[in-house]
């Protein structure tokens, strides 16, 4: 029953890590606890890192970069596999980042959850829609005591929320009211660090959206109807109200293509 369970976590979690832990199991079956950990996670990492991005390839899947212009947020993203997008989306993201380099060169562009490597369809817990290679989260780019910085109060770069302010429309709270309870609920797993010393920086935040609303090939871009207005981004026809039945977005930006 145990190897069950973990196979159904890890495969939630990773996609291939149930098929590896049965593989583990059987190599490594003669091994003390401490060596099949260990041999485990060795084999889990090579697979990860060099296994699983070869035949990600022939579905059309990338695994965005670990370094450099484009980076993840957290490394914990591309341990769990969730760092693959199609060619296409790859392709105009670093379109993206050369031009938003051209005006922040100091700046990276830091991606959260994308998608899993194999197979159209399979569910990114806890995402409705990430499961084509098409979708992708980045984050915000906030200020630490009114300095840029890459970094902000959430670990996994979700959950600091940029909420309404004066009269703007609050759609966490109708949406709560509404009885869509999973709005707002990654703001309370979350534990946060500092958060008084952070704010969102508009400035580079903004430019980012409109590059992205620019691209060649872009579909939809999710943002808080607040956060629309209070930026001034009206004029950007790709940008929409996701919904009650998502998540807020007004931590990160949701970018998808055709």
């Amino acid at each position: 029953m145990i190897h069950l369970l973990m196979t159904g976590f890890l495969t939630v979690l990773t996609q291939v890590g149930g098929i590896i832990y049965l593989i583990s199991i059987v190599l490594f079956r003669k091994f003390s606890l401490l060596k099949k950990t260990l041999a485990g996670i060795l084999l889990y990492l090579i697979c990860v890192f060099l296994i699983v991005p070869f035949f990600a390839k022939f579905g059309n899947r990338e695994p965005l970069p670990l370094t450099g212009k484009i980076a993840p947020y957290t490394v914990f993203t591309c341990l769990q596999n969730r760092h693959y997008v199609s060619t296409k989306t790859k392709t105009t993201l670093e379109s993206v980042s050369k031009k938003f380099s051209l005006q922040y060169p100091e700046s990276r562009i830091f991606y959260l959850d994308a998608n899993f490597p194999f197979f159209d369809g399979f569910p990114l817990f806890p995402h409705l829609s990430h499961s084509d290679g098409k979708k992708l989260d980045l984050a915000f780019y906030y200020k630490n005591d009114n300095v840029p910085v890459n970094k902000s109060a959430s670990f996994i770069g979700y959950g600091f929320y940029e909420g309404p302010i004066g009269k703007e429309i609050n759609y966490a709270a109708i949406c709560r009211r509404k009885g869509f309870w999973q709005y707002g609920f990654i703001g309370k797993l979350i534990p946060m660090r500092n958060q008084e010393l952070y704010s969102v920086d508009e400035t580079r935040t903004r430019r980012l959206i409109q590059l992205l609303n620019n691209a060649s090939g872009t579909d939809k871009i999710f943002l808080e109807p607040h956060l629309q207005t209070r930026w001034k981004l009206h004029a950007l026809r790709k940008i929409r109200f996701h919904g009650c039945h998502a998540v807020r977005h007004d931590d990160h930006i949701h970018w998808q293509i055709h």
